[in-house]
């Protein structure tokens, strides 16, 4: 049995196109170390829940979650800073993207942006 070859370009071309659209974020991103844990609290709600934190900038955070959180939810993070005290820190979500089964990247802007010495101490 002969198998025909698969073109690949096809699905590489989009790839190779410069990017042109507009960056819509107010300030640059940093990924968090691997593992960087976080706890999710909805103050309106009984809901407690830990997420994995992926990146932060001055105005937002990202982080991925078990579960969705609906957008425009008022909510508050808990991350752990050593060996500086855990940082508090309140958002609205953004965005709740499902990246995998059981997999949500969630978008928040913070209610107050952080300092730029605040966010160059957590990294």
């Amino acid at each position: 049995m002969t198998v025909a070859p698969k073109h690949l370009e096809a699905d590489i071309v989009p790839l190779l196109r410069p990017f042109a659209g507009v960056c819509r974020r107010k300030s640059r991103r940093f990924l968090f170390p691997v593992q960087s844990p976080g706890t999710l609290y909805v103050p309106n709600g009984n809901d407690v829940r830990h997420v994995w934190m992926h990146d932060i900038s001055e105005h937002g955070v990202g982080f991925c979650s078990l579960a969705s959180v609906k957008v425009g939810t008022q909510i508050v993070l808990i991350l752990k800073n050593p060996p500086h005290p855990p940082l508090c820190l309140r958002g609205t979500v953004a965005h709740s993207t499902e990246i995998g089964p059981d997999d949500w990247r969630i978008g928040c802007e913070f209610v107050v942006p952080i300092t730029p010495e605040l966010l160059e101490g957590m990294l």
